[in-house]
């Protein structure tokens, strides 16, 4: 458990308290340890939430180091003055080419990092969730705007981000993008 977070002055419901704790993780793919568990309490017009993490502190610290390593690396082939469009286009290859498909019934049954960034980006290994939550880190690491899309894709739930690219917006799946085959598709790329 994290330290209580104290909401002075407001009595949050539990739905609200998901809500902000949804909203939190959307906007910020980096924090990858933070769990959507959580408790709470209120007293004297305070509302104090118990958050959950997935990590010990120590386990966090060397994580968001591999993950910054990973990132250095993901971007140092990257030339400089790429436009809008080719920046997205780089943080799309480079997903595709590091991360494969994870097979949640199979090999990655019960791993939690198949849905963040985390497991996109430094172990190679995600789900939709954990696609689109790494793209988002890095295109925002290029200075594109992104967020994520939920909807349902051949009858199954499926996530992707919206980019925007010179005041238009545009889907990007990068997982739906990325196959089996040495050549990454562009089907679903704008």
């Amino acid at each position: 458990n994290l330290s209580p977070v104290s909401v002075k002055g407001s009595t949050l419901t539990e739905a609200e308290i998901h809500l902000i704790i949804s909203a939190f993780n959307y906007d910020h793919p980096s924090v990858f340890w933070l769990n959507n568990s959580f408790s709470f309490y209120t007293t004297g017009g305070t509302t104090y939430l118990l958050l959950t993490s997935s990590m010990s502190a120590t386990e966090v610290t060397a994580s968001a180091g591999e993950m910054k390593a990973e990132i250095e690396e993901i971007f140092a082939g990257m030339p400089g003055n790429h436009s809008y469009f080719d920046r997205e286009l780089y943080v799309h290859d480079k997903l595709a080419e590091k991360c494969e498909y994870a097979d949640i019934n199979g090999n990655a049954k019960g791993k939690s990092d198949v849905y963040t960034s985390y497991g996109s980006i430094v172990n190679g290994e995600a789900v939709c969730e954990g696609y689109t939550r790494g793209t988002q880190l890095l295109l925002s690491l290029v200075g594109l705007e992104s967020y994520y899309v939920y909807g349902r894709g051949n009858n199954e739930l499926h996530m992707w981000n919206c980019v925007l690219i010179q005041d238009n917006w545009y889907y990007l799946d990068v997982t739906w993008d990325d196959n089996d085959s040495s050549e990454t598709k562009y089907d679903y790329f704008n």
